[in-house]
């Protein structure tokens, strides 16, 4: 059976978080335990992407606190919770690029650059079969991972 590795990203690029799941499980569904398993002390921001979006994500984040920063489907509709339908009539008022922009939503580069290092040096499958061993392998490869970043990035600057 499939599974998927949820991540839980500072924005120094550190995984703070992370949850296994079965391959069927809707990433929403998973944002509670990943806030709650993250090792800091306070989480001011979710940056997530459309898998992510549902009026209880936005309920979740509200009650902690925690500004929400997802990008809604094209095709999403007003709801009852106020910051998603903030978002979604500004969409519709200003246009799809420009809220990208207004919230900086290019952060989330971060997170993607990050799940690519796991995938390029850690690797894209898990080599274990029982869960069990496939959790701990996933929590060895972000230890890994962490430890690689905190040694030194190398800093890519644009040439003109």
């Amino acid at each position: 059976m499939a599974q998927k590795l949820h991540i839980g990203v500072s924005k120094e690029g550190l995984i703070v978080s992370r949850i296994m799941t079965n391959h069927i499980t809707d990433d929403h569904k998973c944002l509670e335990s990943l806030i709650q398993s993250a090792d800091i002390e306070k989480i001011t921001e979710i940056l997530a992407d459309i898998g992510y979006d549902s009026n209880n994500t936005y309920i979740i984040l509200e009650n902690k606190g925690i500004k929400a920063t997802i990008a809604p489907p094209k095709s999403a509709k007003t709801s009852y919770t106020q910051p998603r339908s903030d978002t979604i009539n500004y969409i519709k008022e200003k246009g799809y690029h420009v809220e990208r922009n207004k919230n900086k939503y290019g952060r989330r580069e971060i997170i993607e650059n990050t799940i690519y290092r796991y995938k390029s040096i850690i690797g894209a499958k898990l080599r274990s079969r029982k869960w069990d061993n496939q959790d701990a392998e996933t929590l060895l490869g972000c230890h890994i991972l962490n430890k690689m970043t905190n040694l030194g990035m190398t800093h890519s600057v644009k040439l003109t």
